[in-house]
């Protein structure tokens, strides 16, 4: 009679997929190892990139709304646009822009209404002040997207004198109901002097000369002998 063997069997359970805790995409991000620099500087070029500070900024703000966003496509999409901008498509920004300008909208229109609601002074000032403050960033965001828009170009203008007679006209504009030069009353006291009117600058008026002072006299001339000679004449 032969011993039957029996079998024992042990039954093993797999960890169900939800028990195993997955990896937090929003703190993971893949870094690229060039050849011929090392693990290390590697990591510190990533960490100084503005690219991946502004996505992780980005992505730690919008962590409340979203949730479980891969903090490496973030970096894609960021090193993507920055490329978009730095060949000369702004499209992205321009559409950025007009949508902050419709949330710095909301934002006053809701400000502005706790502040009509507000019963006591202070928080009406606060309100009011913020919908103010708001508003003017709206109508900044509004200038900025108009000047990307439609730029502002400085023009330079040669001025070329061509014709033959000419008048340049540098002082104010004149209205058109002022008399001309000639026709206004200029003050005698601006006119230039002249001798026609016998004006002088001495107001007493002029003195007729005297014989006071006999010394000032003209000297008459003087009787000499017709040759004169030379002291050195004589001397050989």
């Amino acid at each position: 009679m032969t011993a039957k063997q029996t079998t024992t069997s042990k039954k093993v359970v797999a960890p169900a997929m939800a028990d195993i805790p997955k990896p937090d995409k929003s703190k993971m991000v893949q870094v690229v190892c060039r050849r011929g620099t090392t693990e290390d500087r590697a990591v510190a070029e990533h960490v100084l990139n503005p690219a991946t500070a502004n996505a992780t900024t980005a992505l730690e703000f919008s962590r409340a709304q979203y949730s479980g966003v891969s903090l490496q496509d973030c970096l894609m999409v960021v090193k993507d646009d920055i490329e978009s901008v730095n060949g000369g498509n702004l499209d992205k920004l321009e559409g950025m822009l007009t949508a902050q300008a419709i949330a710095l909208n909301a934002m006053f229109n809701n400000f502005a209404n706790r502040a009509i609601q507000a019963d006591v002074m202070p928080k009406l000032d606060t309100y009011f002040r913020l919908a103010l403050k708001a508003q003017s960033q709206c109508r900044s965001t509004v200038e900025a997207i108009a000047e990307i828009k439609y730029p502002k170009s400085a023009t330079f203008i040669k001025q070329a004198n061509i014709a033959q007679q000419q008048q340049v006209n540098n002082g104010a504009a004149k209205s058109l109901t002022e008399k001309p030069t000639h026709e206004r009353n200029i003050t005698p006291s601006n006119e230039l002097l002249t001798e026609a009117s016998s004006a002088t600058l001495d107001t007493r008026g002029t003195i007729k000369a005297g014989r006071t002072d006999t010394k000032l006299e003209a000297v008459e001339a003087i009787n000499r002998t017709d040759h004169r000679k030379r002291k050195s004449e004589g001397i050989r």
